[in-house]
């Protein structure tokens, strides 16, 4: 029965240990105990750099949209001239396609056939 006391006690110790340890890791005070300055340092790191992924996913989103517009308004102006003019002039392949126009064409080239 000592045996099954100390081992009840020792394991009571252990699991306050525990208690306090993970009450340190989840960064709340406990007991006095305060947070380890490092981790409060990478804390505060790691949330600017959330943010600032936020802000560069939200930039690349605007950018994404005004692209899409250009190239449909570049699109639709190719589509005009190519009407107008004969075919052989504005040769632009994927004209009817945005995606594949997107994909095969940049928009240096689509306004080099524009202005030309």
């Amino acid at each position: 029965e000592r045996k099954i006391d100390a081992l009840k006690k020792e394991n009571e110790e252990l699991m306050n240990e525990l208690h306090d340890v993970m009450i340190d890791r989840d960064g709340v005070a406990g007991e006095g105990k305060k947070q380890f300055p490092e981790v409060e340092k990478l804390t505060n790191e790691l949330s600017k750099l959330t943010k600032e992924l936020e802000e560069c996913k939200d930039r690349s989103q605007k950018v994404e949209i005004v692209s899409d517009q250009v190239y449909g308004w570049a699109q639709k102006v190719l589509q005009k001239m190519s009407e107008q003019f004969t075919e052989s002039r504005i040769n632009v392949p994927y004209l009817k396609d945005l995606e594949k126009l997107k994909e095969n064409s940049s928009l240096t080239d689509l306004f080099g056939k524009i202005s030309d």
